[in-house]
């Protein structure tokens, strides 16, 4: 099964960030409710780092990837989104794996 998904929008023009909890499914059979929308997952190109290590450490992780990006002449799309690869109830917090995406800003 795929893993969940955390997804960020950034904030904009004194608009908070909006952060939504994803799971991905094959196709939507269900109608959907207040609680629960369907949506797609961000697409194009993007950028992605692995996180080794807990979660109240992945602002480290950005801001790494951050700096990456600014040495690199990458610019953010305002959209960045997380992977939860191991299961927080059989893997330890030293060895849960995250892989952090930030999806890229047309360079035309």
């Amino acid at each position: 099964p795929a893993q969940p998904l955390l997804i960020s929008h950034g904030a904009r023009g004194g608009r908070p960030a909006r952060v939504l909890a994803a799971i991905p499914v094959e196709r939507n059979e269900t109608a959907a409710d207040e609680r629960v929308r369907w949506g797609r997952s961000p697409t194009g190109p993007a950028l992605r780092a692995v996180h080794e290590g807990p979660c109240d450490r992945l602002p480290e992780t950005y801001a790494r990837l951050s700096a990456w990006m600014a040495v690199h002449g990458f610019e953010p799309a305002g959209v960045s989104w997380e992977q939860y690869v191991s299961n927080p109830a059989t893997t330890t917090a030293e060895e849960r794996v995250t892989h952090v995406y930030v999806l890229l800003a047309d360079p035309g």
